[in-house]
Formats: C-alpha cells, sequence, structure tokens
C-alpha cells in the first residue's frame, strides 16, 4: 500500500466539516454573459459540454445531491430531452482540445432537464449523488442527445456564463447534427457556465441502496467492508484525501472483505457495478 500522510489542515477541514447535516448550495461563477451553447444547446440536435470547476470555489467537501445551471431567457419552453451528467475529480486546472470520452467518469443523471419560462437556477436531483472530497477540482461533462433543433434567439433557452479571459481555458463543447461517439471533437471555449451544487450532507454518508456495512469506523488500522448481496460482484474503490487510489479490486457480494490502512487520515469508498454504476459511497476515518 503506498504510504501518504494526509496534511493536518485537510482533516481538520473535514472533521469541521462533519458536524454539518443540512443542505448547503453553492454557487460556481457569477458573470452575465449570455450563450445558446452552453451548458445545453437546443439549435443544434446534439451537444456536449465539459467543464473544470476548481477546488478553491468549492470550498467544501461532502455530498453532491442537486446541480442546476442558470437560465437567462428563451420563448421555448420544452424540457430538454436526453441529458445525461457526469462528474469526477480531476487535478487538471484547464482542457484542451480533444475528443469525447467519459473515462473516469459516474454517470449522476440521465433524463429530462427542466426548461421552464423566465430566468434563474434550474436544477437537478442526482441519480447517484456524488462524493466530493475537496482536494481535487471537479470535472463535469454534460451532454445532450438527440433532441431535433429548434430556432435560434429568442426561441432557445439562454444561459449566463463567466468569460474566463485569456486563459486557462476551463471548458470544451460540441454542437451540430452529427450523433455523438468517441471521435466527437471537441473544441475549448471561454464559456464557463454559472452552477449550483447542493450538497446533501457534509457528513459521514452513505449512498445508494446497497449500502456497505463499513467497522469499526474511526478504525486504528483494519477496516472490515462488509459487501451487501447483489445480482452481481462489485468492486471496491478506495481513494485517500488526495485523490490517489489506494484500493481497486474486485470484491464478492454477500461477504467481507478486511483491508488494513498504516497512514492515519480520512478515506473514502465507492461500490461499483460492472457496468460502472456508483451504488454505494461513503468515508471513513483511520486515527493514529
Amino acid at each position: 500500500m503506498k504510504r501518504t500522510l494526509l496534511p493536518f489542515y485537510l482533516l481538520l477541514v473535514c472533521l469541521t466539516f462533519g458536524n454539518i447535516s443540512s443542505a448547503q448550495n453553492v454557487i460556481l461563477g457569477s458573470g452575465t454573459a449570455i450563450s445558446v451553447f452552453s451548458p445545453i444547446n437546443r439549435t443544434n440536435d446534439y451537444c456536449v459540454y465539459e467543464v473544470i470547476y476548481l477546488q478553491s470555489q468549492i470550498a467544501m467537501p461532502g455530498t453532491i445531491s442537486n446541480i442546476g445551471f442558470e437560465r437567462f431567457d428563451g420563448t421555448n419552453t420544452d424540457s430538454i430531452e436526453n441529458v445525461s451528467i457526469y462528474l469526477k475529480h480531476t487535478n487538471l486546472s484547464q482542457l484542451a482540445a480533444g475528443t469525447f470520452d467519459t473515462s473516469g467518469y459516474t454517470l449522476v443523471f440521465n433524463g429530462l432537464f427542466p426548461n421552464d419560462a423566465g430566468a434563474g437556477w434550474r436544477e437537478v436531483a442526482l441519480s447517484t449523488p456524488f462524493i466530493y472530497d475537496i482536494v481535487n477540482n471537479l470535472l463535469g461533462l454534460v451532454v445532450k442527445d438527440y433532441q431535433p433543433a429548434i430556432a435560434n434567439t429568442p426561441v432557445t433557452p439562454r444561459w449566463l456564463y463567466t468569460n474566463i479571459s485569456p486563459s486557462p481555458v476551463r471548458a470544451r463543447r460540441y454542437y451540430g447534427a452529427v450523433p455523438i461517439t468517441s471521435a466527437t471533437s471537441l473544441t475549448t471555449t471561454q464559456f464557463t457556465s454559472n452552477a449550483r451544487l447542493t450538497f446533501l450532507s457534509t457528513g459521514v454518508v452513505e449512498i445508494g441502496d446497497l449500502a456497505a456495512h463499513v467497522y469499526p469506523n474511526p478504525a486504528n488500522s483494519v477496516v472490515n467492508f462488509e459487501i451487501p448481496a447483489a445480482d452481481e460482484d462489485l468492486f471496491l474503490v478506495v481513494t485517500n484525501q488526495l485523490g490517489q487510489t489506494i484500493t481497486d479490486e474486485s470484491v464478492a457480494q454477500g461477504t467481507t472483505t478486511s483491508l488494513q490502512f498504516d497512514t492515519p487520515g480520512i478515506y473514502f469508498y465507492r461500490l461499483i457495478s460492472n457496468s460502472n454504476k456508483q451504488l454505494s459511497a461513503g468515508k471513513f476515518l483511520v486515527t493514529e
């Protein structure tokens, strides 16, 4: 096991926030520029938008339960169809042009995105809440699969964004009539969409219907993971507060796996299915 000492200030921050249980909103960006293209474009049949939000903007750990974007106007009020939202931790602080890729992402939402009239936040509840670690930046990927294009302004919905200029570039996108594949090219943009994250809890949390039993918590060194019964074997992924993977191994459903941790700190775990769906997640503390 790779030994990594958790910096004291990070441990202090996490323990401080661990006492907070009420939902909190975090606003990412307060710009007043307007875009029909980002994060969700209705003037084209398909669109992709990928964006980095910095750790310094988010400034708290916890479970993200909702995500929203700031609508400005548009006479069309049809729900936006076939929208998928993905999230993941990243140590990147800028993006370059590249191709569409969901590797490492967690699919946190798939369905209709609200588009009712007027200005303000339009948000969705995540089907898979995402545990944010406060160490890394947050990378978001918004995909709109096929929905027939509508007319441009004033019909299409427009969104507010913050212009990151001249650098670094923290977003990239695609919009067009060609279906999205792994070959779809994403071009960089300084349009960083205003976003709102809702943290359901910043304490020790479990998510999903297949919650693992993790004990003892806190632990001195050995932590037991009681894996729930499921229809398939699962993968147990444990990371430290620096976002480094401690273990990523297959675990049989209905069994108990014991792991030893030699470095004190806060660790995060996830149970993931073979189809890469996050079924359960939480965190635990290893003491001196």
